[in-house]
């Protein structure tokens, strides 16, 4: 079985998907996969795993780099791992 941080290291996008079971769709080195869960769902629980919440996160990207809209954000400094949105986080096409 894979390591947490190989796992991470091999996802490439999360992105929407519209269909009544699945939400998102997960495309890593391996695959594609999906789930039920929501694509913020997934990065704000990623978030609190690595010791902050979303908000968190998002308000201290936008204080460090002034980014306003489409804001990176700092999911897992440990595996350095950086979500660079599509659109704004309430869009729903946001990837």
């Amino acid at each position: 079985m894979p390591s947490i941080k190989q796992m991470y290291q091999r996802t490439i996008a999360i992105q929407p998907h519209f269909h009544p079971q699945y939400q998102t769709k997960i495309i890593d080195m391996e695959g594609i996969y999906y789930t039920s869960e929501r694509p913020a769902e997934i990065l704000a629980r990623s978030c609190v795993k690595y010791g902050a919440t979303f908000d968190g996160r998002r308000d201290t990207a936008m204080k460090l780099t002034n980014f306003i809209q489409k804001t990176p954000l700092l999911v897992a400094e440990v595996y350095k791992i950086i979500a660079l949105p599509t659109h704004s986080p309430e869009h729903k096409d946001c990837a």
